[in-house]
């Protein structure tokens, strides 16, 4: 009975081991399977929206997506997709993501809604050529675009420019339009190609001028590389050059390729030459007329006399000049000073009552002789005073002759013939111990310390300065360079007064006096009485009116109670208008002659016997 109740034990035993082995077996298969489940299962994430909403024509980019396990490990590769996308359709398209095996299935999907595109209804053009050109420096405006849609809306707003045209460079341009509507693009390019010199040229004055010319060289090429400057090289774009004088000017430009172009400039308009003229004066009704002669190769701009400008060769200002300083003016603005040749006057219109003698007219020379009460009044007009206003002298010097002899005599040793004169006795004289012949001596016949100095043609004959000292002041006459007289002081008595003296004869050519005459008082100077002696005598007296215009006076009557005093020609002188006004010799000197053309001879109208020193005459030209 022992032995059945131990196998029983052994069996129970067995049993439940059995039962164990199978309980684990069942269990870890289970395990197995859940890990299995667990392992393949997984959970898909779509990257972006879920909802993706796109517009016709716009391409359709796949987002992508995340396949994740339990170890939250991407498996993305095992995922598949059903579905497609017509974004040239409008219209709503599902794409289906999924994963599915033994163990597991996952599924997702992703919305893409296909909206219409106005762009797609937009006709959108240029205007005008897409290939255009415009000039160098231009003001150049694009035509732009037309944009028409189908729905009526403006859509400007959604175009956008790109690219500029330089109109200061030679070039190929390109301006784009650019139509953007919900991602969707039209682009429209026009081509716009500046044409024109390579190189622009100003000069900064094209007038005539007398100053520098600036040269502006700009390039206009748009592959510029540098300029050639007399050996320099030039990187700007541009460059300044002072041209100072004409001529052609040569400049080298290169470009990035190093071809070289050749740059010539002509400058004609420099003209820094004076001006050079003429100028006359006319003297007519109280007025000066200007006669301007000028020469200059860029032409006369104006004549400026005393600060008023001319425009005009001739013109007129309303007082009398004898002489003037002009400026003129070139249209490059160069200046020249030209003095005017001394002013010829009219004939003077007689002041007189008188009974006219005689009568002689010329184109130089012109007198008219009146008798008037007790005395002569000749006027004499010569056109060049300063030739035709002489002294007759008697050669060889110092010899004595009659006027009238003098008249012959010099006639004959000038061939004067032809030539109409007219003469006067002139200078005084003494004759003393010195055998002295005097001119501008003051006593007449009185033998004293009386001094002169004697021109003749120019030359000193005799400068008694040098020999004796005057007692009291003597003057000595002449024409100076401009035709109009001059008085010079010989003054008495001291060692220094002696000095001064000596240099008279200097001063005298130095003023261009060509003849010396002369007599005791100045009687007037510029309407101002030199004297106030009353006492009559036989005289002559001289005065000038203008340079031109002369008058004598010539005691006719040989009694000297009747005759003029120094005071009383001096009143007749100022009435006259006289500037200067002198004392000649008189008493039984006192002479007035005439010689009419084709003679040698003189016409007495006062005469005299009384030998004289020299004689005062004018001659025809």
């Amino acid at each position: 009975m022992k032995k059945k109740k131990s196998n029983t034990s052994i069996n129970f035993i067995m049993y439940a081991l059995i039962g164990l082995i199978i309980f684990v077996a069942i269990y870890m298969y289970i395990g197995y399977q859940n890990d299995q489940r667990l392992m393949n299962t997984y959970t898909i994430v779509l990257k972006g929206n879920q909802t993706v909403t796109l517009y016709e024509g716009s391409p359709y980019v796949e987002p992508g997506y995340y396949a994740y396990n339990y170890e939250n490990i991407d498996h993305h590769e095992l995922v598949k997709t059903e579905g497609t996308v017509n974004t040239n359709e409008v219209g709503t398209y599902t794409i289906k993501y999924y994963i599915e095996n033994n163990y597991n299935k996952d599924e997702v999907t992703r919305t893409i809604n296909v909206l219409a595109n106005p762009i797609k209804h937009i006709t959108f053009e240029l205007v005008g050529d897409a290939k255009v050109q415009t000039d160098l420096n231009s003001n150049y405006i694009d035509q732009g675009y037309s944009l028409i849609s189908d729905d009526g809306k403006d859509y400007k707003n959604y175009v956008s420019t790109k690219g500029t045209v330089n109109t200061s460079r030679i070039g190929t341009y390109t301006i784009t339009y650019t139509l953007t509507i919900n991602g969707q693009t039209k682009k429209l390019d026009r081509t716009v190609e500046v044409v024109g010199e390579h190189y622009t040229v100003t000069v900064d004055n094209k007038e005539l001028t007398n100053q520098s010319v600036t040269i502006k060289v700009i390039a206009n090429i748009s592959d510029f590389d540098h300029f050639n400057v007399d050996g320099k090289e030039i990187k700007e774009l541009g460059f300044t050059y002072k041209a100072v004088k004409n001529g052609t000017y040569n400049f080298e430009m290169y470009n990035k390729s190093n071809v070289k172009e050749n740059i010539k400039v002509e400058i004609n308009n420099i003209d820094k030459t004076k001006p050079t003229g003429t100028c006359s004066l006319s003297i007519s009704n109280s007025k000066t007329k200007f006669t301007v002669t000028s020469k200059d190769e860029s032409g006369i701009s104006k004549v400026t006399y005393n600060g008023k400008d001319y425009t005009t060769s001739t013109f007129e200002v309303s007082s009398v000049l004898d002489s003037a300083t002009i400026t003129i003016t070139d249209k490059a603005g160069n200046t020249a000073s030209v003095k005017c040749k001394t002013a010829v006057y009219p004939q003077s219109t007689p002041k007189t009552t008188g009974t006219l003698v005689k009568n002689f007219n010329s184109t130089s020379l012109k007198y008219k002789i009146y008798k008037a009460n007790n005395y002569y009044i000749t006027y004499v007009w010569a056109l060049d005073p300063y030739n035709q206003m002489r002294t007759g002298l008697k050669f060889p010097f110092p010899q004595l002759a009659t006027v009238k002899e003098l008249v012959s005599y010099e006639s004959n040793r000038l061939h004067l013939t032809s030539k109409a004169m007219i003469a006067f006795n002139a200078s005084g004289f003494v004759s003393d111990q010195f055998s002295t012949y005097f001119i501008s001596a003051n006593r007449g016949w009185r033998n004293s310390s009386e001094t002169a100095i004697v021109v003749h043609e120019g030359k000193v004959l005799r400068n008694f300065t040098n020999q004796v000292y005057p007692d009291k002041s003597v003057y000595t006459y002449g024409l100076k360079k401009d035709g109009y007289m001059a008085y010079y002081k010989i003054s008495p008595g001291t060692q220094a007064n002696m000095e001064n003296n000596k240099r008279l004869a200097n001063q005298l050519i130095s003023d261009g006096v060509k003849y010396t005459y002369g007599f005791n008082p100045l009687l007037t100077i510029n309407g101002k009485k030199q004297t106030t002696d009353n006492a009559p005598n036989i005289r002559q007296g001289l005065c000038q009116l203008n340079k031109n215009n002369f008058i004598f006076l010539t005691n006719i009557s040989s009694n000297r109670s009747i005759g003029l005093s120094f005071s009383g020609m001096a009143d007749i002188f100022n009435s006259m208008g006289c500037i200067y006004g002198v004392n000649l010799d008189g008493g039984g000197s006192t002479s007035l002659y005439y010689k009419e053309r084709g003679t040698n001879n003189a016409t007495e109208v006062r005469g005299s016997g009384r030998p004289v020193a020299d004689m005062l005459y004018f001659v025809e030209q």
